[in-house]
């Protein structure tokens, strides 16, 4: 049930940042349900998404999705090295992925949506550690 109210929230993030605003909604999202779960299936979620925003905003298809899977894996990559599963590194991570998707693809009034992003992520993670009752690293796995 859990899964299903998370795919209807990204649904609909992947609605908005497609139509209606430019801030990375999806991004901020995927990094949270990332760390939080650590599953296979953030990929295929991520992938999607890219699609879908790429359609909605009529660009290359395609190109978002890349972005978004290679987030992804360098969020994931940093496990075994470091405690993924901390506030600190949702925000920093947010903040520069968010930054480099902006530069990439917007242009556009980067700073403050790099913020709000970030700031968006962090709220993300906090539910999700809520709503899924993570309390540790070792609690996920």
């Amino acid at each position: 049930m859990r899964q299903y109210i998370f795919l209807v929230i990204l649904c609909l993030f992947t609605f908005i940042e497609g139509t209606v605003t430019t801030m990375p909604l999806v991004l901020a999202l995927l990094i949270a349900y990332a760390v939080c779960t650590q599953k296979e299936d953030v990929y295929f979620l991520a992938f999607i998404s890219g699609l879908l925003i790429d359609l909605f905003q009529s660009r290359v298809v395609g190109v978002t999705s890349v972005f978004f899977l290679c987030s992804v894996f360098l969020v994931l990559l940093y496990q075994r090295k470091y405690e993924i599963a901390s506030y600190p590194f949702i925000g920093l991570s947010a903040l520069l992925l968010s930054f480099f998707y902006l530069l990439i693809y917007i242009r556009t009034d980067i700073i403050p949506q790099v913020i709000l992003s970030a700031g968006f992520a962090e709220l993300c993670f906090l539910l999700m550690r809520k709503f899924l009752q993570v309390k540790k690293m070792s609690d996920i796995r």
